[in-house]
């Protein structure tokens, strides 16, 4: 299979998987195909609310899952590999620390974003009767 062939097909399914996750994903991806930080990690983009109410859901839910990044999967992390060090399993537990360590700090970035981001929707709200 010659180069061309190897990118044309990539650009094939990189198109039929666009259409499949999102509809509109192909329309808003940058033209040289490449997909954004904001895609990768599931970030959504700023919506247009049509109601008080949906505004103040998506608010809880992003609360909610700024707590679960924030607290609760570094906590997790931490539980799994105190728990393998306790069972007797060390050299596994120090194999993952790392890899954990990152993942963790990870998600933790992205709730830190998620809580600027929840101040602007929170002074959206507030402002809505204006």
């Amino acid at each position: 299979m010659s180069q061309n062939e190897a990118q044309a097909t990539e650009a094939a399914y990189r198109d039929e998987a666009s259409t499949q996750v999102g509809g509109q994903g192909a329309e808003r991806r940058p033209s040289r195909g490449r997909i954004s930080l904001r895609e990768m990690f599931g970030a959504a983009e700023a919506p247009d609310f049509d109601s008080y109410e949906a505004l103040d859901a998506h608010i809880r839910r992003t609360e909610t899952s700024t707590r679960i990044r924030m607290i609760g999967i570094p906590a997790g992390a931490v539980i799994l590999v105190v728990g393998l060090n306790l069972v007797g399993a060390q050299q596994v537990a120090i194999a993952l620390t790392f890899p954990l360590l990152f993942i963790a700090g990870v998600f933790m970035m992205t709730a830190n974003i998620n809580r600027y981001h929840l101040r602007r929707l929170k002074r959206l709200r507030e402002n809505w009767a204006d």
